[in-house]
């Protein structure tokens, strides 16, 4: 019995030590964009940073370029899966950008886009 407890303390530990260095990794790349008083200006606005960490890994995405759009006034950029990687910040809008493959526009979810995910994956029951 000892034992038991004593693994799910130490995976417990293990865990959430896990989630704050993710949480600083996140945060440092984060800085890389926005500073610190506009961090705290978000926080303000948004009461608190989970939209920015939530975006961190779901605001890229990919669109096919089925019909063949003209896409040299885009800017270009390598592509990334993280937003802070192509230098921007999260705005009210989607952004677009071009890579190497122009079948492919890379593009960036508007904070509007990214705050109707989240609310809508908190809504869903666990499975």
């Amino acid at each position: 019995m000892n034992k038991i407890l004593l693994f799910i303390s130490l995976l417990f530990l293990g865990l959430t030590t896990q989630a704050q260095v993710s949480s600083k990794k996140v945060l440092k790349e984060l800085k890389k964009v926005y500073s610190k008083s506009e961090l705290e200006s978000f926080k303000k606005e948004y009461g608190s940073l989970d939209i920015l960490f939530y975006a961190y890994d779901h605001a890229v995405f990919n669109v096919n370029n089925n019909g063949g759009k003209e896409t040299s006034a885009l800017p270009v950029s390598a592509h990334s899966n993280h937003f802070t990687d192509f230098g921007v910040k999260l705005l009210p809008y989607n952004q677009y950008f071009r890579n190497e493959n122009p079948e492919v526009i890379v593009a960036i979810k508007s904070i509007f886009m990214l705050q109707y995910e989240m609310n809508l994956n908190a809504s869903k029951p666990i499975k």
